[in-house]
């Protein structure tokens, strides 16, 4: 069975519509000001700070920072913060705890960097590279002659060069004062996305125009803050997830997301962005980190969030379950808001579950592998048996023709994954963005899209559910459950 890419052209079909982005032009305060603002920011003069920032000032906070043991990036360059100027410390110390998780996820296997790829993250990756080599903790493979792609030979595969040392994730807890944030977010340097918006984002930006967020209540919040020391103590002693800590305390991503968002909120730039690629919007409240929107409101009505429960699990079912008893099983835990649940066993949590689906779906189907043919060096598929995916066996147990079916897709090389990806995507943004948005405007809902799920006044709530579950019904024969977060 092949990619199935569909054809295009109407917005009634949820995979046909082709979406266009426009030119940005750049913001940038100038020096002098940027001087006059973080000093005025220091000494705590409300004169200089703006009113988004006023309410939280002097907040001292405690976060946890998760790190692979012996592999923090201000201990491998301890004098990075003072060396470099903030944009290149924070690109530079992000990218390294990025890569530095990617290879220690793959644990004994070997990680394919990508030079091309790695440019588009960060330009200067390769003097993270370098620092990580010269400080001996990931080693290449063959020397540094591996090739992983003949359209791009400087790839090559690296590994932590003491697995056992650092594979295991540390939780360290620091004590942060928001001032420094706030001094962070006025002095941040950035190409701001002023773009024209789209015409079929139109009514979007007219309601984010009326977006606002409550400072007094997020004090409350952050002032309250501090990390549980026996929930500390039991993430380290193995007997709870990561997940379950955090949920309990702040991370840093968290904090400075706030901040940035707040930075972004003071200069009016509402401006939804759209990707071309997938179809997805962008906007300021959707990259506020999800625990702050609860302090989101809409011309002082506090903004509830809904959501639909495992969203692409209908478009998978719709495409692939193939068989007519499994595809009701598959449908009905769908609705449910149970699709993940079905799979979970002894030794299988939900959350093992739904972290490997994306990767069950969505990766290769085989890998290639030099080898040598008549005295030459040649490159040779080989496809992945059925089992060599972790899931394989567990969903076919449930649904094995729905198992088989997926894993028989053609699906090879990064812009194969990349294209499939993206066409469930596409469906999702062309019932959440284009029929939701003019249905809204229509009948002048509040309507504020969140890739699957959305914000809204507690007025609208009932309407746009039922609106919603209507659309997924129609394309894709299936109710959608819709959860409401909690306050």
């Amino acid at each position: 069975m092949h990619t199935q890419f569909f054809p295009s052209s109407s917005i009634d079909d949820p995979f046909n519509k082709v979406h266009g982005l426009q030119t940005s032009s750049i913001f940038d305060a100038n020096s002098e000001e940027k001087k006059t603002i973080r000093s005025g920011a220091a000494r705590g003069d409300d004169e200089q700070l703006t009113e988004f920032f006023r309410g939280l000032q002097n907040i001292s906070v405690e976060v946890a920072v998760i790190s692979l043991r012996g592999a923090d990036f201000d201990d491998v360059l301890p004098d990075a913060e003072n060396q470099l100027d903030i944009r290149k410390y924070g690109a530079m110390k992000s990218y390294f705890a990025d890569l530095m998780d990617r290879i220690a996820s793959n644990v004994i296997d070997w990680t394919i960097i990508s030079s091309a790829l790695e440019k588009k993250i960060y330009d200067k990756y390769a003097k993270v590279m370098e620092l990580m080599l010269r400080e001996d903790l990931i080693t290449v493979k063959n020397g540094g002659s591996y090739r992983f792609a003949m359209l791009n030979p400087y790839c090559r595969s690296y590994r932590l060069r003491s697995e056992v040392d650092r594979l295991f994730k540390m939780v360290t807890v620091s004590k942060i004062n928001t001032t420094d944030l706030i001094i962070k977010a006025l002095n941040k340097r950035e190409k701001h996305k002023n773009q024209e918006t789209l015409d079929e984002l139109k009514y979007l930006e007219e309601l984010m125009l009326k977006i606002g967020f409550d400072q007094a209540a997020c004090a409350v919040e952050l002032s309250s803050i501090t990390v549980d020391q026996q929930l500390l103590a039991a993430y380290n002693a193995n007997k709870i997830q990561i997940e379950d800590l955090l949920d309990k305390t702040l991370s840093k991503s968290e904090l400075s997301g706030l901040f940035s968002f707040l930075r972004s909120q003071s200069e009016r730039n509402v401006s939804p962005c759209r990707s071309a690629k997938n179809g997805r919007i962008s906007t300021r409240y959707i990259n506020l980190p999800s625990r702050w929107r609860k302090h989101l409101s809409f011309e002082g009505i506090k903004l509830d969030e809904y959501d639909i429960s495992s969203c692409h699990a209908a478009i998978w079912i719709s495409q692939f379950a193939v068989d007519a008893s499994e595809r009701q099983i598959l449908k009905n835990a769908f609705e449910d808001g149970s699709f993940y649940d079905l799979f979970v066993g002894d030794g299988v949590s939900r959350s093992y579950v739904k972290k490997q689906f994306l990767s069950w779906v969505n990766g290769d189907r085989g890998h290639a592998k030099e080898t040598v043919v008549n005295g030459k060096k040649v490159r040779v598929f080989k496809p992945k048996k059925f089992g060599s995916h972790p899931l394989d066996k567990i969903i076919a147990q449930v649904a094995p023709n729905f198992a088989r079916t997926v894993r028989a897709i053609d699906i090879n090389g990064k812009y194969a994954r990349s294209k499939f990806a993206c066409l469930h995507q596409e469906w999702e943004a062309a019932i959440m963005v284009d029929m939701m948005l003019q249905w809204a405007e229509k009948n002048k809902l509040v309507y504020l899209p969140v890739h699957d799920g959305w914000l809204t006044i507690p007025e609208h709530a009932a309407q746009i559910t039922e609106k919603v579950k209507a659309l997924w019904l129609e394309h894709c024969g299936m109710t959608p459950k819709v959860v409401k977060y909690s306050s």
